[in-house]
Parts: C-alpha cells; structure tokens; sequence
C-alpha cells in the first residue's frame, strides 16, 4: 500500500507527543495519501456505531449535512496497518476501528473544531430562583417581590453582557463576531399579567409572547429595529445562513427575516 507522506510521518511518528491529531477524546484523525482517516477508541465506538447506523445518520450523510463517514472492515484496517507508523499510532491512541471521512473539496476543518467557533453561553438569570444582590455586591435576601428580584437579575445579566464585549473587545474580537442574545421563553404571564401579554395577538387569538432579540453583526456601528413579529426557533436556521456567509449587513439579516419568517408560524 502507499505509505504516510514524509510530513504525515513526522506527524505521527512515536517521539511526536502531539500526533496526528488532538482535539478527538474518541480517537484520532490522520491524514493518507489524500484520505481523510480516523482511529476510533473505545470511549467512541458505542455513540459512532449507533449513529452510523441509525436512520438519522444516513439521511443527514445523505443530504450531505455531515461529513461522509463509513467504516472500514476487517481486511482494509489489516492493510493499513502493514504501515508502522499507522500501527503506531493505532497502538497509541488504543483503536479499535478505522473509518473514513469523505474529503472536503474546499478550505475548511470539518472534521473537527473550526477555527470559526460557535459558541452558546446560557445564563440562568432572571429566572426563579431569583438570587438577590449579586448585580450590586450586596448580600441581600430575597423578599418575595418577583418584579424586583427580576429587575435586580436583569442589572446582573446586563453587567455580565458589558464585562464580556469589554473582554471581547481587548481581544480584538468584538468588531469581527457576531453576537445574538435572546431567550427561551417570554416574560411570565403570572407574574407581570398585562405588561407581558402586550398589545399584539398571535393567529390563534392568544396573547404574543415577548421574547428579546438583539443580533449584532461584524462591523455593524448602528442599530436597526425590526417591527415584524417571528418565531424564535427561525434562530437555528438564521444561524445557518450567517454560517454559510448568506448575511453581510444587518440590513440584509432584516430581509432574511422578512423572506423566512412564514416558515414557523407564532402558534
């Protein structure tokens, strides 16, 4: 068989602590004569094997939303480990297997973290239990007042969204990264009564539900309002597009909505 590159086999040789690759608790990825592989160890041989095979996992490689992947057999994983320093690494990282990726025909780290992150942080607050005083250092208790404890866990979001763009910003980060802040649910019905509800109805003759959404862009030094009313599981997909470079202004992201908003009615 064809062998490892000198460079692939610099990669991978035994004095190399690094290895092929180290972002994979469930094995290691290398690179073959133009092939995509990867050694699978013990801790991912379950949760890979259940996916490939599952009908979930074939319709998603199908449409080609994951990364071709199969498993070699039994004859192919002897030929590949003829190569010493395969078997090496094979040896190292504790394989059990060998699958192989489909190549990506394009510039891109598909088969494991991106350098582009994306990243969710979810903060617990304002959400009962509301924790009091910890927006203003106090070590007050809570007294019952949910309009009050919530206003106090809204200032605490607000400080930590303003420590975390400063952070952003001597970073050098903030300029270039898109930030969406939303929630999971509106304000509580039971708790703010009229000021919740709002003045707008939904089709079905229910109070609109208010949920928050900022979306800042890259470079964006203006704000826009968007009035129209949506669905805020159109995030996942709104995501997606930003993804695939479809949204450069926020002037493009408000016609987005306006062309994808009917997609997922407010019921």
């Amino acid at each position: 068989m064809d062998g490892l590159s000198g460079a692939d086999r610099r990669r991978c040789a035994p004095d190399n602590p690094v290895g092929a690759s180290f972002r994979d608790p469930a094995g290691t990825l290398f690179p073959l004569q133009g092939r995509i592989l990867r050694i699978v160890n013990s801790s991912g041989v379950e949760d890979l094997t259940a996916f490939l095979g599952s009908q979930t996992g074939r319709t998603l490689i199908e449409a080609g939303h994951v990364v071709g992947t199969r498993v070699l057999d039994a004859a192919q994983a002897r030929k590949l480990l003829v190569d010493p320093a395969v078997r090496t690494l094979f040896e190292r990282a504790e394989g059990r297997f060998f699958v192989e990726h489909e190549r990506i025909a394009f510039p891109s780290f598909p088969y494991e973290w991106p350098p582009a992150s994306l990243i969710l942080v979810h903060w617990p607050v304002p959400h009962l239990p509301h924790p009091v005083g910890l927006h203003n250092g106090s070590t007050s208790e809570r007294n019952g007042d949910y309009r009050e404890e919530y206003f106090a866990n809204l200032a605490l979001s607000d400080r930590t969204l303003g420590e975390l763009r400063r952070a952003m910003e001597r970073a050098g980060l903030w300029e270039r990264t898109v930030v969406l802040i939303t929630s999971d649910h509106a304000l509580r019905n039971e708790i703010w009564g009229d000021r919740a509800r709002g003045a707008a109805m939904t089709a079905g003759g229910r109070p609109l539900p208010l949920v928050p959404f900022l979306l800042k862009l890259p470079g964006q030094d203006r704000p826009l309002e968007y009035s129209g009313s949506f669905n805020t599981v159109l995030s996942h997909e709104l995501i997606l597009a930003l993804l695939r470079g479809e949204l450069s202004s926020p002037e493009s992201a408000l016609r987005w909505l306006d062309q994808n908003r009917a997609r997922f009615p407010i019921s």
